[in-house]
C-alpha cells in the first residue's frame, strides 16, 4: 500500500474512534484512495522539485501538515520547518531535517549530509500582496551560500505557500496553493 494511502487511513481512523462508518462512506474512502478510481478529491496544492511540477493534497492534522499523492510523494510540515521528505531521492530513500535552535541538520537514511546555521525568523509583510511573510535566512556549511525558507500565510492566517530547502546538494521545494500561483517565492 503507498504511503499516502497509509497516511489518509491512519488519520480516518484516529479521527474516527468511537463512530461507526456505514458501508457507503467506507466504500467511497476505499475508491477514492484506490489506483484505478481517481475520480475522487484532486490535488490542490503544487510542488515544484528541480523542475517537476507535483500536484499534491494538503492533509492537516493535530500539528503537523502531510504533503502527498497518488505516487509516494510524501512532506511533513511541523509548522514551522518540513521535518520530512520521501519520494525525492533515488530508491525513496528518506531525507529528514531536524531543528536544534537554529540549526538545520540535514540528514539522507539516518546519515548526516550537512548542518547549517540559519537566523531567527522575521515577519514582514510582502509588498505586492499584503499576505503575511515569515523568512528565515540560512547559510550553507563550509560555503559562502545562504537560503531562505519561506511561508505565506493570506489574511485569514492560513498557509498557502512554502518555500523550504530538504536537501543540501539541491534547490529548495516550493509548494502552493491553487489559488495563489502568482506568489513570488523566489527571494
Amino acid at each position: 500500500m503507498k504511503i499516502f494511502h497509509k497516511i489518509i487511513i491512519a488519520l480516518i481512523f484516529s479521527s474516527v474512534s468511537g463512530c461507526s462508518f456505514q458501508s457507503q462512506q467506507v466504500n467511497f474512502i476505499s475508491n477514492a484512495l484506490s489506483n484505478k478510481n481517481r475520480d475522487g478529491p484532486t490535488p490542490n496544492w503544487v510542488m515544484d522539485w528541480v523542475g517537476m511540477k507535483i500536484r499534491v493534497f494538503a492533509i492537516n492534522s493535530e500539528n503537523q501538515i502531510f504533503f502527498a499523492n497518488y505516487d509516494d510523494y510524501f512532506l511533513v510540515f511541523d509548522g514551522r520547518q518540513i521535518i520530512e521528505a520521501i519520494g525525492f531521492m533515488p530508491q525513496k530513500n528518506v531525507i529528514k531535517i531536524e531543528v536544534n535552535d537554529n540549526n538545520l541538520t540535514y540528514m539522507l537514511n539516518k546519515k548526516i549530509l550537512a548542518t547549517d546555521l540559519c537566523e531567527s525568523w522575521s515577519v514582514t509583510i510582502d509588498k505586492k500582496t499584503n499576505f503575511i511573510l515569515h523568512e528565515q535566512i540560512c547559510y550553507a556549511a563550509g560555503t559562502d551560500y545562504n537560503y531562505t525558507n519561506l511561508i505565506f500565510f493570506n489574511n485569514e492566517s492560513q498557509i498557502i505557500a512554502l518555500k523550504y530547502k530538504i536537501h543540501p546538494d539541491y534547490p529548495p521545494i516550493q509548494l502552493t496553493m491553487d489559488e495563489n500561483p502568482q506568489l513570488d517565492l523566489d527571494r
